[in-house]
């Protein structure tokens, strides 16, 4: 099962567009999150800390730039294996 915005990856991984149609139950459970629509690079970077903030279950986030940087990206220390429930992420994933 998917939805706009979603991709479902091999091993169970799901990728979220936080540009996209996608609720916040797929955000949620997503193992990448990025956004394609472009950001200045100041703020692209504190997009990226605040999502690996706000979702503790993510292990990627990739934000695109407006600036020549082209993209920002972060990865958390610490995250959930693909498929398997994290500290922050909800029962009841809708890909899950």
């Amino acid at each position: 099962m998917s939805a706009p915005g979603v991709v479902l990856l091999p091993e169970g991984a799901v990728a979220v567009d936080l540009d996209g149609p996608a609720g916040e139950e797929w955000r949620q459970c997503a193992d990448v999150l990025w956004a394609g629509a472009p950001r200045p690079a100041e703020y692209a970077a504190l997009l990226v800390r605040r999502v690996l903030r706000d979702y503790p279950g993510c292990a990627l986030v990739v934000v695109a730039c407006s600036d020549p940087a082209g993209v920002v990206w972060g990865f958390s220390a610490h995250p959930a294996p693909p498929g398997a429930p994290a500290a922050g992420r909800r029962d009841g994933c809708p890909c899950r």
